[in-house]
């Protein structure tokens, strides 16, 4: 895995190379999503990509994961859920 890992780093980085463009005294923002379905690996993946992003910085890390775990569930599967208010509450949120 750690290839598949690998060029997704290098893709990052050129991505954030690319944003940079024309403004090197403006950080640059950029966002990357991961789909699948769930339980596909897009979490594990995420957080080695970050791993892969940070250990490279010279400075303070520069990568997060936003996780989004809980978004795919139904209303119903919240119902559930001992503490269902919160959870629907909860529904999506980082």
């Amino acid at each position: 895995m750690d290839e598949v890992y690998t060029v997704l780093t290098d893709r990052a980085r050129e991505l954030h190379q690319k944003s940079m463009l024309g403004k090197p005294d403006q950080p640059a923002r950029i966002l990357i999503a991961l789909a699948g379905p769930s339980r596909s690996g897009k979490s594990t993946v995420g957080v080695e990509v970050v791993h892969f992003l940070n250990k490279e910085s010279l400075t303070a890390p520069y990568a997060a994961v936003l996780p989004m775990d809980g978004f795919q569930l139904t209303r119903a599967t919240l119902d559930s859920i001992p503490n269902s208010r919160e959870a629907h509450a909860r529904r999506g949120i980082h």
